[in-house]
């Protein structure tokens, strides 16, 4: 008896879920429409087993994701990885150029675009929404000079930047500040990866690219390449 009566409570308490996840949407009687009344509910339930399980009901709600948010982040997740592509092909580039030290900093660069990728394609996923693996076009192959490429590479971030302030915005329109907080580890990091960019450019413009300038060059960009690697091992 006692067995059924769990029962009996635990169809309740998945009837009352359902209503409190889906009412806005559905023509519900007063009494059981909106957040108010369901969510009371679920919190004030007295058996400890299925308090529990109310509560997990209830805190699982907020980790839902919008469809438009959604859609931005699977477009950000496209974003970052056509920026890993460039930085692969800047660094072909340069490898072809003998410049080992620029190589090493655009591969890592591309390395740590992929993990920005993975690290937003597993979050949409764990807030119930279905990230997208995209499609990239074949990313230029030829630039001019290391400053050239140095140029690309800023506009490039630039970009990803503008998007992931975007997104932002968005997340706080939305009121999701879970998404919101997830993105400001972003928004710290486009700030870095522009300063890195703007100082390497400003190197190149100082010292110039004549005699043994752009060994200097080279130099320079292979130890920001080891800073980065060491930071990342840090994270």
């Amino acid at each position: 008896m006692h067995e059924k009566a769990e029962l009996y409570i635990g169809a309740l308490i998945c009837s009352l879920a359902f209503i409190f996840l889906c009412g806005k949407q559905m023509r519900l009687p007063k009494i059981w429409s909106g957040e108010e009344s369901a969510t009371a509910f679920l919190k004030s339930i007295s058996f400890s087993k299925h308090s529990i399980f109310a509560e997990q009901l209830y805190q699982n709600r907020f980790t839902m994701i919008s469809k438009k948010l959604e859609k931005a982040l699977n477009a950000q997740i496209k974003l970052e990885t056509e920026a890993s592509f460039n930085y692969l092909s800047m660094a072909s580039w340069c490898e072809q150029k003998s410049l080992n030290g620029a190589a090493n900093f655009f591969y890592a660069q591309a390395e740590e675009e992929r993990q920005h990728m993975l690290k937003i394609f597993r979050f949409i996923n764990e807030v119930e929404g279905h990230a997208l693996a995209p499609g990239v076009e074949q990313p230029k192959t030829q630039f001019e000079s290391i400053l050239d490429v140095c140029k690309k590479a800023l506009v490039g971030e630039q970009k990803v930047t503008k998007a992931v302030h975007k997104l932002s915005e968005l997340a706080s329109e939305e009121k999701d500040y879970a998404t919101y907080n997830f993105i400001q580890f972003f928004v710290d990091d486009q700030r870095e990866g522009e300063t890195v960019l703007i100082h390497i450019i400003d190197k190149i413009k100082l010292i110039g690219l004549e005699g043994m300038g752009l060994y200097y060059i080279d130099k320079e960009m292979e130890s920001l390449a080891g800073a980065k690697e060491d930071a990342g091992e840090k994270k």
